[in-house]
């Protein structure tokens, strides 16, 4: 067979080769896209609820380590559960270790509170530096979350 010949077979065997598979290729990447984009979406949103919800969990903490009988709006547990649930799917894994430290933390302090609220004076102190815990474990999530987004925003 003459090289010719062959490199003509060849090229017209390339040509309908990418004319065919081309924009199955396209179409798959650009669905790539859309999903990695909707994971994003997913994933600011929950972030977003999440440093909502902790801030309200770290000035309630606060503000009860001084008045462990104030009255104060909490959150709702089906909302926590929820978020809770998001952030252990959705979370890159820096974020998910500190919402999970923050979890503890605010855990922790509840602990104290209910040991307080049922007359246990001696945990006064112990809760004001679990209020403190969940406070500095906040700043560390949400450092967290800053970054993630940051490198995202620069990618």
């Amino acid at each position: 067979m003459d090289d010719a010949l062959l490199v003509a077979i060849v090229g017209i065997v390339g040509t309908l080769a990418g004319t065919v598979t081309g924009p199955f290729v396209a179409e798959r990447m650009r669905r790539t896209s859309h999903r990695a984009e909707l994971v994003w979406d997913r994933r600011i949103t929950a972030y977003a609820d999440l440093l909502r919800v902790g801030a309200r969990a770290v000035d309630n903490a606060r503000e009860w380590a001084v008045f462990p009988d104030a009255d104060l709006e909490e959150s709702d547990p089906d909302e926590l559960n929820r978020l809770f649930s998001q952030i252990r799917v959705i979370a890159r894994s820096d974020v998910h270790d500190k919402a999970m430290a923050f979890f503890s933390a605010v855990q922790g302090f509840n602990t104290h509170l209910v040991r307080v609220r049922m007359g246990q004076k001696d945990q006064q102190a112990p809760m004001a530096a679990a209020a403190d815990a969940a406070r500095d474990t906040y700043k560390q999530m949400e450092a967290a979350i800053r970054k993630e987004v940051r490198r995202s925003t620069d990618a």
